[in-house]
């Protein structure tokens, strides 16, 4: 199911900068960006979801970035964060009990599929 609640704010115009280990498999040289255009999808889930294994609620958001602070700014690159949504008919109980869906990071399938790639 999804909705039309936004998860991530305020994040048009953020700054972000990029600093990757040195090692393989991805090495992108640190460099900031800035955040021009956002889009998310948010996937909820209920106990019910959740008992029959699709996992917890999670949103996608998509930015469009251009270099901050450059005059280059036809370059550009996308960028895509994930992150853990509350369950349904949650969201407004005490943190204790929010705390407890938190699960072990999820890698994404395409992140698996760039890891391969590179490989």
């Amino acid at each position: 199911m999804t909705t039309s609640l936004q998860y991530l704010p305020g994040l048009k115009g953020a700054k972000v900068t990029l600093d990757s280990p040195p090692g393989p498999p991805f090495y992108i040289p640190p460099k900031t960006w800035q955040i021009v255009k956002l889009d998310e999808s948010a996937n909820v889930a209920d106990e019910r979801d959740i008992a029959d294994g699709l996992g917890p609620g999670y949103v996608a958001g998509k930015f469009l970035c251009q270099p901050a602070g450059s005059d280059d700014q036809q370059k550009l690159a996308c960028m895509r964060i994930y992150k853990q949504i509350p369950t349904t008919g949650t969201e407004f109980q005490k943190p204790k009990i929010r705390a407890a869906q938190a699960t072990e990071p999820h890698e994404p399938l395409e992140l698996g599929a760039l890891k391969a790639f590179k490989e």
